[in-house]
């Protein structure tokens, strides 16, 4: 589980490109970890309407309007790869521009 979590936070960095000095570790992680639950709740928000284009589109929605910039660019990836195929046009939309 710890090194799935920094097997994620890892990633996150290198998407995010956060580049911070070394005394800055602490913030750098607690921001990694407050990102990471953030976009793990919409992720799982987001397959749990799957069912449903209209509750799809309107929880996509809704998530963008409290979700950080660099949040959006990592969900917008997530949501072409796992739904793209079912709700492209939904995403499309949703996250233009953005």
């Amino acid at each position: 589980m710890i090194v799935k979590l920094q097997d994620k936070l890892n990633r996150l960095l290198i998407l995010v490109k956060i580049r911070l000095p070394v005394q800055q570790e602490f913030l750098q992680i607690r921001y990694l970890t407050k990102v990471l639950k953030m976009l793990e709740y919409t992720k799982t928000i987001l397959q749990k309407v799957s069912f449903s284009p209209a509750l799809f589109g309107k929880e996509l929605r809704k998530s963008l309007q409290w979700l950080q910039k660099d949040e959006i660019y990592i969900l917008r990836s997530w949501c072409v790869l796992t739904f793209g195929d079912l709700y492209y046009e939904i995403i499309a939309e949703s996250f233009k521009g953005i």
